[in-house]
């Protein structure tokens, strides 16, 4: 377990070019549980990929997984605020985290704890798009038999694009409710609370609630 280690209080995050963001550690509640939705970085894509349309001459394929731009974590030994104009950074987590005063020993731990939880995530990654892959696989078959009885005149074209655009809303559903990438959400939102939990040992008390607050104001 990663230990707190006292320093000066920072009350103020640079968070842009000229731009700053008030915090008041004392009305954070550092009780309230953050949910997936804010810890996750577009989590709503993840949890509801966008499908293009498939028809008669073009299949199924995900547009927006919400996994296409997953960033590395800050190099907490090259800060960003060291240019005239801080990069703003995906995930709120990484900003905040790399524009904090951090001592030595507080960087070392952090580092560590970002490496872990880097890993935990592209690992959950990668099992979701196995999923999404196998979805839209069955969905190209399903696709496919439809072009079948099509071409064997057993359906109408217009009976076909009818089938095909309700065999998108099944993927649609599927994506959404499939229990396997449910589990993996699960998951990857574990990876996140863990990384929560380590950070709430390393940051001071001010640090800690500045960067709760940090996560609630946040405007990707």
């Amino acid at each position: 377990m990663l230990f707190l280690m006292p320093m000066v209080a920072m009350s103020l995050l640079y968070t842009a070019c000229n731009e700053e963001v008030q915090l008041a550690p004392q009305n954070a509640n550092t009780n309230e549980m953050l949910s997936a939705k804010l810890l996750i970085v577009n989590y709503n894509q993840i949890e509801n990929p966008v499908i293009s349309d498939a028809g008669l001459t073009n299949e199924f394929a995900i547009v927006d997984d919400g996994m296409s731009e997953s960033e590395l974590p800050p190099d907490l030994d090259n800060p960003n605020n060291n240019t005239d104009c801080a990069k703003k950074f995906k995930d709120p987590i990484y900003h905040y985290l790399s524009q904090l005063e951090l001592s030595n020993e507080q960087k070392v731990k952090i580092q560590k704890a970002l490496q872990e939880f880097h890993k935990c995530k592209m690992f959950n990654y990668s099992q979701l798009k196995k999923i999404n892959h196998e979805i839209l696989a069955k969905a190209a078959k399903e696709r496919d038999a439809i072009l079948f009885k099509l071409k064997n005149n057993e359906i109408t074209k217009e009976q076909a694009e009818k089938a095909i655009k309700a065999l998108k809303e099944k993927v649609e559903f599927q994506m959404k409710n499939d229990p396997l990438r449910k589990k993996v959400l699960e998951n990857l939102y574990k990876c996140h609370q863990e990384l929560m939990e380590n950070l709430r040992y390393i940051l001071t008390k001010d640090q800690w609630e500045g960067l709760i607050l940090f996560l609630k104001q946040w405007k990707p």
